[in-house]
């Protein structure tokens, strides 16, 4: 794999790309992994910068840039770790003598130093015992989905009747599908990225390719694009005549009179 990207301002997205490189270039993911990119979970107050699912164990990694202020550190790894499998966070060099004072010795920490990932505390995987928190992971369809599927009563719509009918369920069934239902929840993206970045290093502008929303942006763009692009050629049209072009950019509707009443008659039928 080509390495030769060396981001000089580490934001958001480089450092991103600069863990997925780092998990590549390790041995840490397969191309059966699941890449989420700002995961929100606990009902959507907590977000997780990075997620990753790797042979089915769950990894939440939590930035923290020169830019960044640690004053919630202590509440997201808590959560994070009732919920993830390995909490990793990645922070400034700046950052780092607070946050192994803070966060647990089973929580891996590395440090961005010069562009470059050093592992100053490697933690280790614990995988989660709360089958509530996994169960929050998924959506109140696909609850009641695996309701169906483990022949459980599934006929409410709220998810907290759902998720208390679930708790009869097995651990290890309860994670594995809601493991599942995050992967493919998330697949099509984490494949698109994966291809971009196939035998070459992930840059920040990638990153995007993990949004959920990235084909409607892109066709929103797409007809912003055109609608310029339509502009510009009439107006290389309109230069051939300055009044008409005058008349367009006034905003007069009836640049070429009132509409026949014959012929408006057509058109309203």
């Amino acid at each position: 794999m080509n390495i030769a990207y060396r981001p000089t301002r580490l934001l958001e997205p480089e450092i991103k790309a600069m863990i997925f490189n780092h998990l590549l270039i390790n041995g840490h993911l397969s191309s059966d992994a699941s890449i989420i990119n700002e995961f929100t979970v606990c009902n959507y107050s907590r977000r997780v910068d990075l997620a990753v699912i790797e042979k089915n164990r769950l990894t939440a990694f939590e930035i923290k840039s020169e830019a960044d202020s640690l004053s919630r550190l202590e509440g997201q790894t808590e959560k994070y770790l009732e919920i993830f499998d390995k909490v990793v966070v990645v922070a400034d060099s700046k950052h780092i003598e607070s946050i192994l004072k803070t966060v647990p010795k089973h929580v891996a920490v590395w440090e961005i130093s010069k562009a470059t990932l050093k592992i100053k505390q490697r933690g280790k995987f614990i995988p989660t015992q709360d089958k509530t928190s996994l169960l929050n992971l998924m959506k109140a369809s696909e609850l009641r989905k695996l309701c169906k599927k483990f022949d459980l009563p599934s006929t409410s719509k709220n998810r907290n009747t759902l998720i208390k009918t679930l708790q009869a369920s097995s651990l290890r069934k309860i994670r594995n599908a809601a493991i599942l239902c995050v992967k493919e929840r998330f697949q099509a993206t984490s494949n698109m990225f994966l291809k971009a970045t196939e035998n070459t290093e992930a840059l920040p502008k990638d990153i995007e390719l993990l949004s959920p929303y990235i084909k409607s942006r892109r066709y929103e763009n797409t007809l912003i694009e055109n609608k310029k692009l339509r502009w510009e050629t009439l107006k290389t049209h309109l230069n051939e005549d300055p009044h008409l072009l005058e008349l367009c950019l006034s905003g007069n509707k009836l640049i070429f009179g009132d509409i026949p009443s014959d012929i408006q008659s057509l058109l309203d039928t």
